[in-house]
């Protein structure tokens, strides 16, 4: 879920508040960011997009988790479009 949290469109800015909900069948992973672009319209594959996130929490097999994130958004080849999410963490066991 992303939502503006500030949006000036005379220069063409934004601020996002990201929060994201991983369901495996061992657990759930959540993540959280805050991302400004340079661009007011929406992330919607027509622009490259990348950032780096915290992970704050999880349940099941994920309970304890920390660490962090990238989030790249492909623009080209039959991947446009598509998000590739790359996780690092460890869990306090």
């Amino acid at each position: 879920m992303a939502t503006i949290v500030y949006l000036d469109q005379s220069n063409k800015k934004s601020t996002r508040s990201f929060s994201r909900e991983v369901s495996f069948p061992e657990g759930t992973i959540y993540t959280t960011d805050f991302v400004e672009t340079n661009n007011a319209d929406p992330i919607d594959g027509r622009i490259e997009h990348k950032h780096d996130g915290a992970i704050i929490g999880g349940t099941g097999a994920y309970a304890g988790i920390r660490g962090h994130y990238s989030l790249e958004l492909l623009t080209s080849g039959e991947d446009a479009g598509i998000y590739k999410t790359v996780y690092k963490y460890w869990l306090d066991q």
